[in-house]
């Protein structure tokens, strides 16, 4: 656009010697025209500094972001690895609670075998009380009647009168064999209790830990 201008500018200055500048309405057209093209200049020079100063804030803000893009990804990746690191102990720890669930049940069947245990052997110490206490009262009995045997004999040989009848004999033997039958229904029995003692016997703790260290080499 300037070519035109410079152009009017010689066509005023051959056709128009003799006027003065200020006089030419051509030459005071290109000057408008030259001003209001430095004024588009400068605004459009003020816009390229403007526009290039947000290049530079915008270039300065993409290479923050870049940076803490970096550094999301570096922690990024230090969370995958503490993520790997967690899941690594989370099995573990669900297998060693595996184990102990394990070690838990096996508890819980030997707690209830002593408890089956204990029960028959309160059973089988009531029962030997009960027989303790049969034994008291039929000891007591066979007191009684030794007592009275001894009396009866002593009786008989105090009024023993008739020695040639021999009926005093006869009754003397009568009654022993009456009280040695009655001294054999109360004799004390051998106890035999209802209850296997020895089946429900507890192992020795020295078998339980040789059992236990037996298992533990075998991993289960």
């Amino acid at each position: 656009m300037l070519i035109p201008l410079l152009g009017l500018l010689c066509v005023s200055s051959v056709h128009g010697e003799t006027r003065r500048d200020g006089d030419d309405p051509a030459l005071r057209k290109a000057q408008y025209q030259l001003r209001q093209l430095s004024q588009e200049n400068n605004a459009l020079q003020g816009q390229l500094t403007q526009l290039q100063a947000e290049k530079a804030e915008l270039e300065a803000e993409l290479e923050t972001l870049r940076e803490e893009h970096q550094n999301t990804e570096s922690r990024l990746d230090r969370s995958r690895d503490t993520n790997e690191q967690l899941v690594e102990r989370i099995n573990a720890d669900v297998e060693r609670y595996k184990q102990l669930m394990a070690r838990y049940q096996e508890s819980v069947t030997t707690l209830r075998g002593l408890h089956a245990d204990n029960r028959h052997l309160v059973r089988a110490v009531q029962e030997r009380e009960a027989w303790i206490e049969e034994c008291r009262g039929n000891n007591d009995r066979l007191f009684e009647a030794n007592a009275d045997l001894l009396k009866r004999y002593r009786d008989v040989a105090v009024s023993r009168k008739e020695p040639f009848t021999g009926i005093g004999r006869v009754r003397v033997e009568n009654e022993y064999q009456d009280y040695r039958f009655k001294l054999e229904d109360l004799q004390v029995m051998e106890f035999e209790s209802s209850v296997n003692v020895e089946r429900h016997r507890r192992e020795p703790p020295e078998q339980i830990a040789a059992r236990e260290e037996g298992r533990t080499a075998d991993g289960n």
